[in-house]
């Protein structure tokens, strides 16, 4: 019963740090890796988790 629940707040917590580390980066190196500040997020919503299924 709580493993769903469980697993989506592992895909949550590694999701969000992902964002907060990104965020971190200048915009050249953003620029670098296909992404910009503006579209963080859904770049890593797209991202899959190496182990995890989505």
């Amino acid at each position: 019963m709580f493993k769903p629940i469980a697993h989506r707040l592992i895909v949550w917590r590694i999701r969000s740090a992902t964002r907060r580390k990104l965020a971190l980066l200048d915009d050249h190196i953003l620029d670098d890796i296909g992404t910009s500040r503006a579209d963080i997020g859904d770049f890593v919503a797209a991202q899959p988790i190496d182990g995890l299924r989505k």
